[in-house]
């Protein structure tokens, strides 16, 4: 009730007020930045590695441990969680606030590099990713059929599929991941 008093007595100040209120709003609209995925600057680095037969608990032992042993060099880490499920070791590491992310990401290569004499042989390089906006995915692209095999799925997926999408203009893809690698014994 007071408020309405108040407009009717004052009709100048409340109309000040509204253009005011209507001038400023214009203008922090057309000076907001939108952006769909903002710049998060997280410092969180995750290191995956696969290897295909191993059980979790071959999983820590072959590479979790050894990652973490190597890992403990790195500048700036404050934590490192890591989880091993069947043939897959994903360990998320967590830097102080201010940390140069890019030193790092380097530092990590480079002992990751240095750690492959004492992995298993035959195993691939660790995929490092830095956990931001930029580098999540923004689709998956998932193969399924009842009438192929996994090998077959796979060679579609390398051969056909990854080329047809790394030629689109700004677009990287990943290597596929899944399936059942081929692999030869010799006795």
């Amino acid at each position: 009730m007071n408020l309405i008093k108040f407009a009717l007595r004052r009709p100048i100040s409340v109309m000040v007020l509204v253009l005011g209120l209507l001038f400023f709003g214009i203008k922090a609209a057309k000076d907001v930045k939108v952006d769909i995925l903002p710049e998060m600057n997280l410092p969180v680095v995750y290191v995956a590695h696969s290897f295909n037969g191993y059980t979790p608990q071959q999983m820590e032992g072959y590479f979790t441990k050894m990652y973490v042993n190597m890992l403990l060099f790195t500048n700036g880490i404050k934590s490192i969680e890591s989880k091993n499920t069947q043939g897959l070791t994903l360990m998320k590491v967590n830097f102080y606030e201010g940390t140069n992310m890019g030193e790092a990401i380097a530092q990590i290569n480079a002992l990751s590099t240095r750690s492959q004499v004492f992995l298993p042989p035959g195993a691939p390089p660790p995929f490092i990713i830095r956990f931001d906006s930029s580098s999540q995915p923004v689709g998956q692209l998932v193969f399924r059929s009842s009438t192929k095999t996994n090998n077959e799925l796979q060679d579609i997926a390398n051969f056909n599929a990854r080329p047809f999408l790394i030629a689109i203009p700004g677009l990287t893809t990943a290597p596929p991941f899944g399936g059942s690698p081929r692999t030869i014994e010799v006795m």
